[in-house]
C-alpha cells in the first residue's frame, strides 16, 4: 500500500473503467520518487485488510489510496491467494 498522504493528484491519470453492464473511470499512477509504499509482511488467513480507496470530497485529507499485490518468490500455487473485494458507499448525512 501507498502511503495516501504521499500521492497527488497530479500523479494520477484517468482512465476508462469498462465492464459488460458498468462504465466508470479509475486512475493509473505514474512514477513519483516521493511515493510512501508499505508491504504487510505474515498477514494470516484470518486477518483483513481494508483500504480506503477512493474519497470525492475534495477537501478530504486522504482522497486516493494507491495498492498492489504481488507473488513472492518462493510462493508457489499450492499456497494460493484469496482476494475479496467489497464496495461500500459511505454518504455523509448533511441536515
Amino acid at each position: 500500500m501507498c502511503g495516501s498522504s504521499t500521492v497527488k493528484l497530479q500523479d494520477l491519470v484517468p482512465a476508462d473503467l469498462v465492464r459488460r453492464k458498468y462504465v466508470g473511470e479509475t486512475y493509473y499512477s505514474t512514477y513519483n520518487p516521493e511515493h510512501r509504499w508499505y508491504y504487510l509482511s505474515g498477514q494470516k488467513p484470518e486477518e483483513v485488510t481494508m483500504l480506503k480507496i477512493h474519497n470525492t470530497d475534495k477537501d478530504a485529507a486522504v482522497r486516493f489510496s494507491l495498492h498492489s499485490s504481488f507473488q513472492p518468490l518462493g510462493f508457489g500455487d499450492k499456497d494460493g491467494r484469496e482476494s475479496v473485494e467489497i464496495r461500500t458507499l459511505v454518504f455523509d448525512s448533511v441536515e
